[in-house]
């Protein structure tokens, strides 16, 4: 299992590169990435709104509570939709780190009745995911946007005080009993299991060699090794292909992502819970915002 993952990935990573460089010198095939993934994005939140929409009046068009295996408690209306994609925080992750995006490209594009129109239904769909990481992840991407604006002038220092604020907060996160603390203000979420399984990653680490260490345990471990896989994108990396591929991604996200603090502090939030780094929508995503 391990070499047909390790495969996988470098595929993937061949993939992402050749397209980077067969891009880099035909800008119709950059405007035709860009149109293609906003027009994507727009579709996935009308139809997010939509769905909520038809549930409320025709829930029986819909699954079963629980057929998608997420409990129904953790979701405050009893129903979280999905596209064709991307599961609810997946959807969610996609749909925030876009914001701006799709703000700043129909803003010129639309007739100003429209735009306000579509980017209350952006909005909307951001929160009828109903993802507390999208909600954390959008609320501090807007106050360290404002925060660049006022006390830097280089991406680079904010960037790697994003990486080790991160490092603080995971460690922190460990010593915290997150259940404990939602239970006691009666709120319901997935922190609890998200903390479960960095706990369980963190018992995998602490035996490592100095080798794996710098090049991990193998693609997929953690899910093979406990059952299910981890949720910090982070803490899968650095376990499964060590540091020095967790370095290269940082960088990796750094590189396509730096012409926007937003989407830069977004997305660096966002994958403290949420796994979809090595996805081919994340990719087309960082190539059409670094190209727009």
């Amino acid at each position: 299992a391990y070499n047909k993952n390790f495969i996988n990935d470098l595929i993937f990573f061949m993939f992402c590169f050749s397209f980077y460089i067969i891009q880099k010198d035909m800008q119709n095939l950059k405007v035709k990435v860009i149109k293609v993934w906003v027009g994507i994005v727009s579709l996935a939140s009308i139809s997010s709104v939509l769905s909520c929409v038809l549930y409320a009046f025709l829930p029986s068009t819909f699954f079963p509570a629980g057929y998608d295996g997420y409990a129904t408690v953790i979701n405050p209306l009893g129903f979280r939709p999905s596209w064709f994609f991307a599961e609810p925080s997946y959807l969610g992750f996609y749909l925030g780190a876009n914001l701006l995006f799709v703000y700043r490209y129909y803003k010129t594009r639309l007739p100003k009745s429209a735009f306000k129109l579509f980017m209350m239904i952006y909005l909307l769909s951001c929160f009828t995911v109903q993802s507390g990481t999208i909600v954390v992840s959008l609320a501090f991407s807007f106050l360290i946007s404002i925060f660049y604006k006022l006390a830097f002038k280089s991406t680079t220092t904010l960037y790697w005080l994003l990486v080790a604020l991160m490092i603080v907060v995971l460690i922190v996160v460990l010593e915290l009993d997150l259940m404990e603390i939602y239970t006691s203000y009666n709120l319901l979420s997935s922190l609890g299991d998200r903390q479960s399984r960095m706990i369980s990653s963190a018992e995998i680490y602490q035996d490592m060699s100095a080798w794996e260490y710098l090049w991990g345990k193998g693609s997929d471990y953690v899910a093979l090794l406990n059952g299910r896989g981890e949720s910090n994108t982070y803490y899968k990396i650095f376990i499964e292909q060590g540091t020095v591929p967790l370095v290269l991604f940082l960088i990796y996200i750094k590189f396509f992502l730096r012409k926007s603090v937003f989407a830069l502090a977004f997305v660096l939030i966002a994958f403290n819970s949420t796994i979809c780094h090595f996805s081919p929508m994340t990719f087309f995503y960082f190539i059409a915002l670094y190209n727009f």
